[in-house]
């Protein structure tokens, strides 16, 4: 006899649906130090990610650049580790292509007064020797062609191990290979058809050859070393124990002005930084850069040391606001350093200069120890980080918000407004953490509502507006995007001098 059994299901069905996967915000706060210092005991990967410098003098040793910087990090209050920060020190790596190996080439003379002749050559014979090994093209029509390219493509098609290209009314062979043993030469050739190899043709006699050359191999450069760290971990601020060439500076600092969302510390130790051609000069419009002047000690070698730890202190003192807390934003002028000798080399005369340059320095105002800091590329250091925070934590907000939504975000007003609440909790945020406050929009640039632009600036410190869903284009729909929400913030800048009036009467 069957004994069925109806499923409860059938009566209440439940299921439970796991939340879907977000994106974790950039790790703010954290520094990449590049080394040249051996290991102590070798490191499983490429890196150390440390948040104690306890673990740098295991792998470093106590008396190693390396270590001296990441006390310097840690030494000072507050510091990274306020803001769930870590170092990541990487050493460089020894060898590296610094210059790639190119290819051997043979350049022909300028051919326009030959290039009649070529045309009407029909069945034309050319020797060329690629690599070492002769070959002998034969029965080359050139009947149909009209220009120099088209003569190089018909060569091309028929050589061997090379390629050929018209540039600048010119026929250049370059080999495929590449290193010293990578070559291309012409010779005469033997056979019955018209020999191109003479001088009213490519003139062979007449060709400019250059052989390949091998690869040179070093130890990496700071910008190779940043582009290799950063396809493994993201860091905020990048430290070198290395005492930079200018060449290498910049080259760092031009590669890192490439990358929003990080900062690059670089010291000098000499005024002439600010002449023309001097370091700090070549880099006066770089943002992403932070200079730092430092000139005290007793020898070359002691005010090297003493600047990379004022970089060090100054990198985890400025990379110490947690975003998450109240009025927790911090400006550099004024702070105290833990462990960085004052340079007092620096007086009003070198202080213009650094204002002027965009430099910062540890001087003595008045006999306390105060770090100075100036714009650099237009910006405070302040307001650098503050806007890579804001930046990446709406762009990240916004993408966990459509990561995370477990049906989808709709194409309407309600849907865009999602989107924009979203946002709009994270400038909450800003206000809170003392980025953004009310204040008046000075810009003749606005957008949106100009009564609700101002008002909301005046009240809130922020304005959010995006273009009515009805005014979306058809494209922009059909390829479910999202209408331009555009944002207008008003920092809360900060105080950093004052002048002061007394009237007295007697």
């Amino acid at each position: 006899m069957a004994n069925y059994q109806i499923p409860l299901s059938y009566v209440v069905n439940v299921s439970t649906i796991p939340a879907s996967q977000g994106l974790e915000p950039l790790q703010l706060g954290t520094i990449l130090l590049l080394t040249d210092d051996e290991t102590v005991q070798p490191l499983s990967g490429d890196y150390l990610l440390t948040r104690s410098a306890t673990n740098a003098y295991n792998y470093f040793g106590t008396e190693s650049e390396t270590a001296k910087m990441v006390s310097a990090i840690f030494s000072q209050n507050p510091n990274i580790l306020n803001a769930d920060g870590y170092i990541v020190i990487a050493p460089y790596k020894e060898s590296v292509i610094q210059t790639p190996a190119t290819s051997g080439t043979l350049t022909t003379v300028d051919l326009t007064t030959n290039l009649e002749a070529i045309l009407a050559v029909t069945s034309g014979d050319l020797k060329v020797t690629v690599d070492g090994t002769a070959q002998t093209l034969t029965e080359l029509d050139f009947s149909q062609a009209t220009t120099l390219e088209d003569v190089a493509n018909i060569i091309n098609d028929e050589i061997t191990g090379a390629t050929v290209e018209a540039i600048n009314d010119a026929l250049v062979i370059t080999s495929n290979s590449t290193g010293s043993t990578s070559t291309v030469a012409l010779s005469a050739a033997s056979g019955t058809g018209t020999d191109l190899y003479g001088a009213s043709y490519l003139d062979g006699a007449n060709a400019i050859t250059e052989a390949g050359s091998d690869a040179v191999y070093g130890t990496e450069t700071t910008a190779q070393a940043i582009n290799r760290l950063n396809n493994q971990i993201y860091t905020e601020g990048i430290l070198s124990t290395r005492n930079l060439s200018s060449a290498e500076a910049i080259a760092a600092s031009n590669l890192v002005e490439s990358m929003p969302n990080n900062i690059l510390f670089i010291t000098d130790i000499s005024t002439t930084t600010f002449a023309e051609g001097g370091l700090f000069n070549s880099l006066k419009e770089n943002k992403n850069t932070r200079k730092l002047l430092y000139l005290t000690g007793d020898t070359t070698d002691e005010i090297k040391a003493n600047a990379k730890l004022f970089a060090a202190a100054f990198a985890s003192r400025g990379l110490s606001v947690n975003y998450a807390g109240s009025n927790s934003t911090i400006t550099m002028t004024y702070k105290d350093l833990a462990g960085v000798k004052v340079d007092t080399n620096i007086d009003e005369t070198i202080l213009n200069q650094c204002e002027q340059f965009g430099a910062d320095v540890y001087c003595s105002v008045e006999g306390l120890a105060k770090v100075l800091s100036f714009k650099q590329g237009g910006l405070y250091f302040d307001q650098l980080t503050n806007q890579i925070w804001l930046r990446t934590t709406v762009q990240t907000t916004v993408a966990n918000l459509l990561f995370t939504t477990r049906t989808k975000i709709p194409q309407t007003t309600q849907g865009v407004n999602t989107i924009v609440n979203a946002v709009i909790a994270v400038l909450n945020q800003g206000v809170i953490n003392g980025m953004i406050a009310p204040g008046e929009w000075n810009s003749p640039d606005t957008f949106g509502v100009y009564e609700d632009f101002m008002r909301n600036i005046r009240t809130q410190g922020y304005y959010v507006y995006f273009t009515p869903i009805a005014e979306q284009s058809q494209a922009d729909r059909e390829a479910r995007k999202c209408p331009v929400i555009s944002i207008a913030v008003k920092e809360a800048g900060a105080i950093e001098h004052a002048n002061i009036i007394i009237y007295v009467e007697a």
